[in-house]
């Protein structure tokens, strides 16, 4: 199977070979013993290229799946030879990577210089999983959020907030409601999104339906865009006060009313203990949310 999913990968048996470190005759039985034992051919010879099979495209998925498994125990190994308490690996949402992560991460390595930190940005729906197989350490992201592998705490609260372009129509106002939003253009997530959803009921309460000109996925391309003159942008608290703010692109921040809390979580594997890095950071980070809250 690693010679299949080898040869997969590299499109070719030369690549493969190589990446195997055996030489290609090798990799070559080695393929025609699997197909033997599976009882189907994967491979055939068209004008000299090696080309899979239809049965061999629709196994490939499956066995890679279980190499990245593999791939992610190999590395689980690694840091566990190498003393783990030297890596922390932290997971984000989009927004949060733009605002919130790298805040807590270089507070993180001020203390912390010893302690290699792998930041990266994850979709809310994979977080579960890749906490469950020890993936990540901790992650960052916008609640409600609960899964069997994780155990949550509870940052912050932040609220929802319109972020407009200097000299915008509304930039007069002292707080923005649904009716404001009615002739302009409104940039913010869509509705499947667990902050667009909210939106959407606050607005429903309202008597209005949540109108979005631009979907977005990221406060942070929210506000970039606003900067721009795009629209409106509904974005959570933390992103614009970390939104640039220079230049031509200046920002005007307003509050939403009705107010749309949005809680700040962070989650971390539930089956294991903490280490002293994810402690360490998950203090830093509470005592800096705090910090920017009462900003």
């Amino acid at each position: 199977m690693e010679v299949f999913w080898a040869v997969m990968r590299c499109q070719g048996i030369t690549d493969a070979a190589r990446m195997l470190e055996v030489s290609q005759p090798a990799v070559s039985k080695m393929l025609r013993q699997t197909e033997t034992q599976m009882g189907m051919r994967l491979f055939q010879r068209v004008k000299g290229r090696l080309v899979p099979t239809r049965e061999a495209e629709e196994l490939f998925p499956e066995v890679d799946r279980i190499f990245q498994d593999i791939g992610g125990l190999r590395r689980f190994v690694k840091e566990l030879r190498h003393g783990h308490s030297g890596i922390l690996r932290v997971a984000a949402s989009a927004s949060l990577c733009a605002s919130v992560a790298p805040r807590a991460t270089a507070l993180f390595r001020n203390s912390n210089p010893g302690v290699k930190v792998i930041l990266s940005e994850v979709e809310t729906g994979s977080i579960g999983e890749q906490l469950g197989k020890g993936q990540v350490d901790l992650a960052l992201m916008f609640g409600p959020f609960s899964a069997a592998s994780a155990g949550v705490e509870e940052m912050t609260v932040t609220e929802m907030v319109c972020v407009m372009k200097d000299g915008h129509a509304l930039a007069s106002h002292e707080q923005i409601e649904p009716k404001d939003l009615a002739e302009v253009p409104v940039i913010g997530p869509g509705s499947e999104a667990g902050i667009g959803a909210q939106l959407d009921e606050m607005f429903r309460k309202s008597g209005r339906k949540r109108r979005v000109d631009i979907e977005v996925g990221s406060a942070g391309i929210a506000c970039a865009l606003a900067a721009q003159g795009s629209g409106v942008a509904l974005v959570d608290a933390l992103a614009a006060r970390s939104a640039p703010n220079s230049g031509s692109g200046r920002l005007t921040v307003r509050p939403l009313r009705p107010r749309v809390p949005v809680q700040v979580l962070v989650a971390y594997p539930s089956l294991r203990p903490l280490s002293e890095p994810a402690r360490s950071f998950i203090d830093l980070l509470k005592g800096d949310m705090g910090q920017l809250a009462a900003a």
